[in-house]
C-alpha cells in the first residue's frame, strides 16, 4: 500500500521521501526560535544546503524565504535572545508593515 505524502514532498528511490530543490518557505514567528535553531537557519541561508535527519549527503536547495514574527527583532537583539546576523541575513529585502 502506498503511504500518502505532505504537498510537495515526493518519494526517492529508497522508499523515502525529500523535498523538492526548489520552493518558497514561510517561516513564522521567527523571533520566537531558540539560539540553537537560529544558527542552523543562519547556516542553511548561507550555504543553501540542508541535510535529512539521519542523512549523511548535504542537499541543495533553491529556496526562497519569507520570515514573519509579531516580535520586535532589533530589541531582541539588543537582550541577545535573537542573533544580529540571522537578523541581516532576513532584513536585507525586508518589508516592515505597521501594526
Amino acid at each position: 500500500m502506498k503511504k500518502e505524502l505532505s504537498p510537495g514532498r515526493t518519494s526517492s528511490a529508497r522508499g523515502g521521501s525529500r523535498w523538492p530543490r526548489e520552493e518558497l518557505s514561510f517561516w513564522t514567528k521567527i523571533g520566537e526560535l531558540p539560539l540553537t535553531l537560529q544558527v542552523k537557519l543562519l547556516r542553511f541561508l548561507q550555504e543553501r544546503v540542508v541535510r535529512t535527519v539521519g542523512g549523511r549527503e548535504q542537499i541543495e536547495v533553491d529556496t526562497r524565504v519569507v520570515a514573519a514574527t509579531n516580535r520586535d527583532l532589533k530589541e531582541a537583539m539588543k537582550d541577545g535572545s535573537f542573533r544580529e546576523d540571522l537578523y541581516f541575513r532576513l532584513a536585507s529585502f525586508g518589508s516592515p508593515l505597521l501594526p
